[in-house]
């Protein structure tokens, strides 16, 4: 009974590949071994810039930041931060967005936010530095809808 023989050696990268019978002919086909994609591991730089403002004629609060200098960035992670809570993520925005309309609050007060960047590997930045932001009442027309989980619409 005739048998196989099996020889396994590790391979270097890049090495070309033959395969050798028993009597010692070469196979015409060749195969280089190639090395696995590299995983991104590295996170994107945090967005910077991060501040509150009030548009008084639409009476809505905002809060911008400056986008990431990473150039592989696909979304930004805004977080509302409790006092001496845990950050509570509350909206995520595509690449291209650095502003966004706050929830609208039925009484004045503060906030704190931050941001961070989440690049195309799933990775994601620091966060930003933590920024407090003024916040303001509704003041115009219509109802404050509350059962809105928090986002703040209003109902004509």
């Amino acid at each position: 009974m005739k048998s196989n023989k099996m020889i396994v050696f590790a391979l270097i990268l890049g090495a070309t590949v033959f395969a050798l019978s028993s009597c010692g002919k070469t196979t015409s086909s060749v195969s280089t071994v190639t090395p696995p994609p590299t995983l991104d591991t590295t996170p994107p730089a945090a967005p910077t810039g991060v501040h509150g403002w009030y548009d008084i004629a639409g009476g809505r609060d905002y809060l911008s930041w400056t986008l990431s200098s990473s150039a592989d960035v696909l979304a930004y992670e805004v977080y509302v931060v409790p006092s001496g809570g845990t950050p509570s993520l509350i909206a995520s925005f595509d690449a291209t967005i650095d502003v966004m309309a706050l929830p609208i609050v039925g009484t004045d007060g503060s906030e704190v936010y931050r941001v961070r960047a989440v690049d195309a590997a799933g990775n994601t930045s620091a966060y930003s530095s933590s920024v407090i932001v003024e916040r303001h009442g509704w003041q115009g027309g219509g109802t404050l809808d509350t059962g809105d989980g928090g986002k703040g619409n209003i109902v004509d």
